[in-house]
């Protein structure tokens, strides 16, 4: 009878043990696993998941605008894992390929820095798609493109890498960031409460929209007129259910748009 006792213990924990093995790293991932150059491996190294990851694109994405970011300014990125996997994750650094952190980090829901120049999940997700925030500062004038590089997770045997590059603003493309199609929205995702930043070059009706992708749902959630200059709205969105919309922002005779996710 004790020996029966013994065995069925001895399984339990094995498969307890082994249970907790099968997904992403339930409170992140070690450091060193971006995949960058100076990395040199991912999340599917030998001793953690142990699979050749693939190539992916859209994962890791930013507000940082097309015509480049402005140095010592401060951007989202986000981090968008779809799949069925039971358990998400992920590692994202901005590096140069010697390893040297470009720009500044700071985690966001979710997520934490790990020996400085990491951003990694503090807590797997099993939603799909799941989503991560962190904001980052630029680096200095004259840093030039700055790659982004980072590994994901979709359940143990599911491992990807990818390489975001955005460009620094340069010249005239300076200016144009201070147009008010150039804007900002924090944090994203949303869960009651959105953040928008802009610069509108004159007085100005300015109105924003909230859209949802099959165009079926549209609510103008700000509409006034302001002065011209910086401009910080505090939005509510309790509204809203869970999924993607289009943030439209009209300013004057100028419309721009941003995908947005609220949770």
């Amino acid at each position: 009878m004790k020996k029966t006792f013994t065995l069925s213990l001895l399984i339990g924990a094995t498969f307890f043990c082994t249970n907790n093995f099968l997904n992403s790293n339930p409170v992140g991932a070690p450091a060193g696993r971006t995949g960058s150059p100076a990395d040199g491996q991912t999340c599917g190294a030998s001793g953690c998941h142990g699979v050749t990851p693939t190539d992916v694109n859209n994962v890791i994405t930013s507000d940082v605008p097309t015509t480049g970011y402005v140095p010592s300014t401060t951007y989202t990125i986000t981090v968008n894992i779809t799949g069925g996997g039971v358990r998400k994750g992920f590692q994202v650094s901005p590096q140069n390929n010697d390893g040297t952190l470009m720009g500044t980090i700071a985690a966001g829901a979710g997520n934490k820095i790990v020996n400085s120049k990491y951003v990694t999940h503090s807590s797997a997700k099993t939603t799909n798609p799941s989503t991560w925030t962190f904001s980052w500062t630029a680096p200095a004038k004259g840093t030039g493109a700055i790659n982004f590089y980072g590994a994901f997770v979709n359940g143990f045997s599911n491992v990807s890498k990818q390489v975001f590059t955005v460009q620094e603003a340069t010249g005239t493309n300076i200016a144009k960031n201070n147009d008010n199609n150039q804007f900002t929205v924090f944090p994203n995702p949303v869960t009651k409460n959105v953040s928008v930043s802009f610069y509108n070059n004159e007085n100005s009706n300015v109105s924003i929209n909230i859209i949802s992708l099959d165009g079926k749902q549209s609510e103008t959630v700000y509409e006034n007129n302001l002065n011209s200059g910086i401009q910080n709205l505090n939005l509510e969105l309790n509204n809203f259910k869970a999924g993607i919309y289009i943030l439209q922002l009209n300013v004057g005779n100028k419309i721009c748009y941003k995908k947005i996710v609220i949770q």
